[in-house]
């Protein structure tokens, strides 16, 4: 990606990067980046930053089972209340890590960021607020959506219908 082209993805200066980094896989990540959700943006650009080759050599991990605790206690914190979106920084400061770290380790453990694992939890909860015929705004509100509008463009993205067709498909 030229340089140029980075403040009408991102709506910001481009960082300095290393030759290194200057790849075409990096910058066709970066560009899908651009059209992600903003709320998913920041733990995909992390993720993305993780896979990077990295200069220094990483110690062996002497607490993968501390790690499955955190990030189960992570999980479900997500779980608790799905109406209510958390922010990457707050569960980062709640774990006692930094927002990068528990990307990494959420994203080794569930295959996902935190995230986007919450936003496929609640989109298979809605799922299965639909199929029990409640109607789309309760289920919008239920699942952390501020409004119907909101909820059925993200429900047909993720379902590839609109949350009425998977309704009347399932009930």
């Amino acid at each position: 990606m030229a340089p140029a082209a980075f403040p009408a993805y991102f709506d910001c200066l481009p960082p300095d990067l290393p030759s290194q980094l200057q790849r075409p896989d990096l910058a066709a990540a970066l560009r899908q980046l651009a059209t992600q959700d903003a709320s998913l943006r920041e733990e995909a650009i992390i993720a993305l930053l993780a896979r990077l080759p990295r200069q220094a050599s990483s110690a062996p991990d002497k607490a993968s089972s501390r790690g499955s605790l955190l990030v189960r206690r992570v999980q479900q914190q997500l779980l608790d209340d799905l109406s209510q979106p958390l922010t990457l920084d707050a569960l980062a400061q709640q774990a006692g890590i930094t927002p990068a770290h528990l990307v990494r380790r959420f994203h080794q453990a569930c295959g996902l960021p935190p995230l986007a694992w919450q936003m496929q939890q609640r989109m298979a909860e809605a799922r299965r607020q639909l199929s029990a015929g409640r109607s789309i705004i309760e289920v919008a509100l239920a699942t952390g959506f501020a409004d119907q509008a909101h909820f059925s463009k993200t429900f047909s993205r993720f379902c590839g219908m609109p949350p009425g067709r998977y309704r009347q498909i399932n009930f």
